[in-house]
């Protein structure tokens, strides 16, 4: 929170405090892309050889359960605490605005309401992950959106191509978005924690949710990817009379009977045919829906 003349001071104030018996203790957050120039500052006093640089882990399980009994009462049950730091992965950040959320709605901390842990965390925090998207640009945005409905262990090509960005682009969004503590440090990108993921994905309208899904399967497709993979998204898209998908859909369904699930298949025969198939097709995607409806009895 410290403005660029600030940490110019407290550079210049470090060099000189040294040999004295002086204490400098700073805490901040990984430096935002978006202000370089303070960025390098925070680096450069990380950097002096007398520093040293404490990264915090996230809260343990009982540490999360101490903190939900403080803000919530003596009384929160211990199935309750222990969903608060599931739902948040001990981050403290997503831990305090969970529980501002969960008091807010007026949530009683018992063992019974557990289960609405996991509904209130992802809108407690998306206004704070929209804040923090919001000062990186557009592309980390359209690139954060597309693995928000890829899912974690995305392949960048693969999440630039769905994001519509130049392959650079998404390599410098991506970078950005790990500084930003929004995607983890991995190989495959992914969010820090699924509760993050969780609050962009519904933070999408629905019409957009749709289109991203239907980028995704589109993509996926020309790739060569399984029915199956690609069914996955077309299950969440609306219908657009594309005779590709019955295609697809129809082979998804073939893979589901062989796994022994006439239910699934069942499922994506339907989606089929809402895709409006021509009169020889239909039938004989009704006759094979009868036939899973049948297995199914």
């Amino acid at each position: 929170w410290a403005d660029p003349d600030s940490l110019r001071f407290l550079a210049y104030l470090a060099q000189r405090i040294e040999d004295l018996p002086v204490t400098m203790l700073l805490a901040g957050r990984p430096a935002d892309p978006a202000h370089s120039a303070a960025g390098a500052l925070w680096a450069q006093l990380a950097a002096r050889p007398a520093a040293v640089a404490l990264y915090p882990r996230p809260l343990s399980q009982a540490a999360a359960v101490a903190w939900t009994r403080d803000q919530l009462g003596t009384g929160a049950a211990d199935e309750f605490c222990r969903a608060c730091h599931t739902a948040t992965g001990g981050n403290p950040l997503f831990l305090r605005e969970l529980l501002r959320a969960l008091d807010g709605a007026g949530v009683s901390p018992s063992a019974a309401a557990a289960a609405q842990v996991q509904a209130v965390g992802p809108a407690a925090i998306r206004r704070f992950i929209l804040h923090r998207l919001a000062g990186l640009g557009t592309e980390a945005g359209v690139l954060a959106q597309a693995v928000a409905v890829l899912g974690d262990e995305s392949d960048l090509a693969l999440a630039g191509r769905v994001a519509g960005l130049a392959p650079d682009a998404a390599r410098g969004a991506a970078d950005d978005l790990v500084r930003a503590g929004i995607f983890g440090p991995a190989e495959r990108m992914g969010f820090v924690h699924p509760i993050v993921r969780a609050a962009l994905y519904e933070d999408l309208a629905p019409g957009e949710r749709q289109a991203r899904h239907a980028a995704a399967a589109q993509v996926l497709a020309a790739e060569g990817a399984p029915a199956e993979r690609i069914t996955a998204h077309l299950l969440l898209t609306g219908p657009a009379g594309d005779q590709r998908r019955i295609g697809t859909l129809r082979a998804a369904a073939v893979s589901a009977v062989r796994r022994g699930a006439p239910g699934a298949a069942a499922t994506r025969l339907q989606r089929a045919l809402a895709e409006s198939p021509a009169e020889q097709e239909r039938a004989e995607i009704l006759t094979e829906l009868g036939r899973c409806e049948v297995a199914t009895m």
